[in-house]
């Protein structure tokens, strides 16, 4: 069978990830569930296994705040179970870990943040608030932390 390349297919493929993701989750959930799908088969066929490890030599991933939220078990040791496999995966391959900066201060401010709404009694909290608020009691999360001496 021919092989026939489409012009500008990276543009056409980019703009219709963007038209799911802005007007049709449902069908952007199936194409996420897809590529990730793609890319397991990838790693399952690899060819040269053995390998592998060089690959990553040279290479920093960078993850994004909610990664980090759950790698540290933020949300549950439920969801911090696969986070941390990838991570020790990552690395045991030689791969950088890394997070930009300004993703270390968002990390912490939804710390603070998080700390502060359930201090304020709010109802309406996010994944994160609510794991301390469940695991730590309200009590815990909303005293002053105690200075190193």
């Amino acid at each position: 069978m021919p092989s026939r390349t489409v012009p500008n297919a990276r543009f056409l493929v980019s703009a219709f990830a963007v038209h799911l993701c802005e007007r049709d989750p449902e069908g952007f959930a199936y194409l996420t569930t897809l590529a990730k799908g793609q890319m397991l088969s990838n790693v399952l066929y690899l060819p040269d296994i053995g390998n592998v490890g060089q690959r990553f030599r040279h290479l920093t991933v960078y993850f994004d705040t909610p990664f980090l939220l759950r790698a540290l078990g933020l949300a549950g040791p439920s969801l911090q179970a696969p986070y941390r496999e990838l991570l020790d995966m990552l690395y045991r391959l030689g791969a950088q870990l890394a997070c930009f900066d300004h993703r270390y201060k968002e990390v912490t401010g939804i710390l603070e943040g998080a700390r502060n709404t359930i201090r304020m009694g709010s109802r309406d909290i996010g994944e994160t608030a609510r794991f301390l608020l469940d695991t730590l009691g309200a009590a815990r999360v909303t005293s002053k932390p105690q200075s190193r001496r």
